[in-house]
């Protein structure tokens, strides 16, 4: 799914942990489907017909306060942006050093393979060199950091420096 969204050119967004005001949508259904299940219990042999059951509910016919009291059925849209089934590939800076991500999701930097993850198998991916470390771009999505002088790879969780970027990415 990431790997599609992104070359549709669909992008997530990392936010600050506890910030009710970002997340608190996603973490107020999850309290309120919680809340629900503990109220009303769920039969073991229907665990999908009472999810419909309350997804009916929550879409349909409860009231949302922040929707000015209407449902989320009531204020959904279609999307203006047409659908592409066959999106075109992603096209890197000339001249960019990319790599191939192998069917074991590493890739080789420097004489040794390094795991940047199975979900970009097959996928190309953007090596930035910045100071003493490289980081890993898929589309415009920073999604790695390898420094040769550690033997894993980091997880990027929060923002780097915009300075550091390349232009288009």
């Amino acid at each position: 799914m990431f790997t599609f969204c992104s070359i549709l050119r669909i992008f997530s967004r990392v936010v600050a942990v506890c910030r009710s005001g970002r997340q608190g949508k996603v973490e107020r259904f999850h309290g309120r489907l919680q809340r629900a299940l503990a109220c009303r219990g769920v039969p073991a042999a229907d665990y999908r017909g009472w999810l419909d059951a309350f997804r009916q509910e929550h879409n349909y016919i409860r009231p949302h306060e922040a929707l000015g009291m209407q449902t989320p059925a009531h204020r959904w849209q279609p999307s203006p942006c047409p659908y592409n089934p066959c999106p075109p590939n992603w096209e890197y800076p000339e001249g960019a050093w990319t790599l191939k991500v192998d069917c074991q999701g590493t890739v080789d930097v420097a004489g040794r393979r390094r795991r940047i993850g199975k979900t970009l198998t097959r996928e190309r991916v953007l090596m930035q060199p910045v100071e003493h470390r490289y980081l890993v771009f898929y589309c415009n999505t920073l999604v790695r950091e390898l420094d040769p002088a550690m033997p894993r790879s980091t997880i990027v969780e929060c923002g780097i420096d915009n300075q550091n970027l390349p232009a288009n990415v």
